[in-house]
């Protein structure tokens, strides 16, 4: 019996680990260079009736970068014509949400006061946090009221 309890404690004690390395392993990802590879913008446009309807502008290149060191982020990217620059404390947190029959990470990416997004590493699969090679930022304006959203992608360098 005592075995039987052992071996349960450590089998849960190993599951709650690795809950917590998929933070871990999203936060050692992020650490380095990243460029800025496309930005789509999303705009909220009154129509004549009252209502509002989605409108989006898509930029493609070489549009800036993320610097992301243990605690700061220096940014530095191009959004229809407008720079966005600065130096930033940044966050990384994470909960489940569900997908369907299965539960799957979300991340947020909190940058200073500045930037709030939705952090998607790679294809979102199990695991795709460890060693990303490329990510997708995404502002949430359904949760702010903002009529302007975008989106980014970028990939590590």
């Amino acid at each position: 019996m005592n075995k039987l309890i052992t071996s349960l404690l450590l089998i849960i004690s190993l599951l709650l680990t690795a809950c917590q390395d998929d933070l871990e392993e999203g936060i050692d990802s992020l650490e380095g260079s990243w460029q800025v590879t496309t930005v789509e913008s999303f705009y909220k446009i009154p129509q004549t009736d009252g209502s509002l309807e989605w409108s989006n502008v898509s930029e493609d290149g070489n549009l800036g970068r993320f610097e992301f060191a243990e605690d700061t982020v220096s940014f530095q990217f191009n959004r229809n014509d407008t720079l966005y620059q600065g130096a930033e404390r940044w966050h990384l947190s994470k909960t489940r949400v569900n997908e369907g029959f299965f539960k799957v990470n979300l991340f947020t990416l909190q940058i200073g006061d500045t930037f709030t997004f939705e952090c998607e590493f790679e294809d979102q699969t199990k695991n795709s946090e460890k060693n990303a090679r490329y990510i997708t930022l995404r502002t949430k304006p359904e949760e702010t009221n903002e009529v302007v959203s975008f989106e980014m992608s970028l990939n590590k360098e």
